[in-house]
């Protein structure tokens, strides 16, 4: 899932759980610590990475201005050694 801005880009990747932001980044609309312009995707600290439960997912991600949105919603997801199981 992509969203891009005139300077700036989300990409999440549902695989992973990760948020990656590149482009500008003056006004800290990447959601990294490093303000600088990146040209290569840098991955979002955020509490949907972490386990929790309920897990927190991303449904959806949005860019415009300097600001960058993530929509979350609660969702329980499988354990690595049940997905495995299910395969």
């Amino acid at each position: 899932m992509l969203a891009c801005f005139r300077y700036h880009t989300l990409a999440y990747v549902p695989a992973s759980g990760r948020i990656n932001a590149f482009g500008l980044g003056a006004y800290g609309q990447l959601g990294i610590p490093d303000v600088s312009k990146k040209l290569m995707p840098s991955s979002v600290q955020s509490p949907w990475t972490k386990s929790s439960s309920p897990a927190l997912l991303v449904h959806k991600v949005f860019t415009g201005g300097n600001s960058s949105l993530a929509y979350l919603k609660e969702s329980v997801r499988p354990s690595v050694a049940s997905a495995i199981a299910i395969d």
